[in-house]
């Protein structure tokens, strides 16, 4: 089924409000299961929903999810289910009574479309979220590495001679081809140690002429906005000084 199709499925299944007849008799039954803690198996889950970045228009070198369509979600979330802050969430799970029907809202690595998109929306249907914020990169003294290779590609020019990173010849003809590039070589520089990843971006950024990455400036929350967002109930939390892959 084309994506298109699925949406209109979507929407049509959303609308006839059999979804919402599902999810009500789902919450009382598990309701029923918890309160007296029997089938532990059989009993719900709770829903984590993780966001990084969000855009009020698409940008084809930053993966974002549409503000609009989030609004959209914690309005029915706010209607239909009890969202609680992350920590809450986790310490009912662990209690003798754990919830049902509820969820938490969480925001990776510490983005400032974070406060700008999001927190609007979350006060508007007062809900907590939890940032975890990559603590190295807020204030803007440095950017992590993926705005840095993709700011890199999306404004690097090729001379005469073709460059290679990774085992892989950069094709930078047109937004489609460096987006392409962009996807690939992402995943490849994602694969190396930390040391050596940060040398090849390095050498790429010489090899493709681009002489500064001031375009980045504003990207990641300062830490004045980080108070102000946990102020309005956006908890903070750890995530790493430099964004390392930990499995690595």
């Amino acid at each position: 089924m084309s994506s298109g199709l699925t949406t209109r499925a979507a929407q049509l299944l959303y609308g006839s409000g059999a979804l919402g007849l599902w999810r009500r008799t789902a919450v009382t039954l598990d309701q029923l299961l918890k309160s007296g803690a029997v089938a532990r198996r059989l009993q719900r889950g709770s829903l984590v929903f993780m966001f990084h970045r969000l855009c009020a228009r698409p940008d084809p070198y930053r993966e974002a999810y549409d503000v609009a369509e989030f609004e959209w979600l914690c309005q029915y979330l706010a209607e239909s289910y009890e969202v609680l802050p992350l920590v809450e969430l986790q310490q009912r799970l662990s209690s003798r009574r754990p919830p049902s029907g509820a969820v938490a809202l969480t925001f990776d690595d510490g983005y400032a479309d974070n406060l700008e998109l999001g927190l609007p929306v979350l006060r508007r249907y007062r809900l907590p979220a939890t940032v975890f914020v990559t603590t190295g990169v807020i204030g803007g003294q440095r950017h992590l590495w993926t705005s840095r290779l993709a700011w890199i590609i999306e404004h690097g020019r090729l001379s005469d001679g073709a460059v290679e990173a990774c085992g892989l010849t950069l094709r930078l003809d047109g937004v489609s081809q460096r987006v392409e590039t962009l996807d690939r070589l992402t995943e490849r520089v994602k694969r190396v140690p930390e040391g050596q990843r940060e040398e090849i971006i390095a050498r790429l950024q010489q090899q493709l002429a681009v002489e500064d990455l001031s375009g980045l400036e504003g990207e990641m929350l300062s830490w004045d906005q980080l108070r102000e967002m946990d102020a309005a109930g956006f908890t903070a939390e750890a995530h790493t000084v430099t964004h390392p892959i930990l499995a690595e």
